[in-house]
């Protein structure tokens, strides 16, 4: 049971890496041509990446955001896991 934890706990932790990883490389492109519901243009904070693509800040940290908070989910789960197998020592 205490070896089935550990390899559930790693499994747990190597989901949260790749899910960090994954969260850490995702961009938004800014779209010129986006409007509110007013017909507004929204606000928005850009920056030029290195290939010269103007990336919205905002929607970027957004998106980022999710993908870092199912990252933590995992990163919890591998903790508990390994704790409850520590436990059983």
């Amino acid at each position: 049971m205490k070896q089935t934890l550990l390899w559930i706990s790693a499994v747990f932790y190597i989901i949260s890496a790749a899910l960090w990883l994954y969260g850490a490389a995702q961009t938004v492109t800014f779209d010129p041509e986006e409007r509110d519901e007013d017909g507004t243009h929204p606000a928005a904070m850009t920056v030029r990446s290195k290939k010269g693509r103007q990336i919205d800040v905002l929607k970027t940290a957004a998106r980022q955001t999710r993908w870092n908070r199912w990252a933590a989910v995992a990163a919890a789960l591998a903790a508990l896991t390994n704790a409850w197998a520590l436990r059983i020592a």
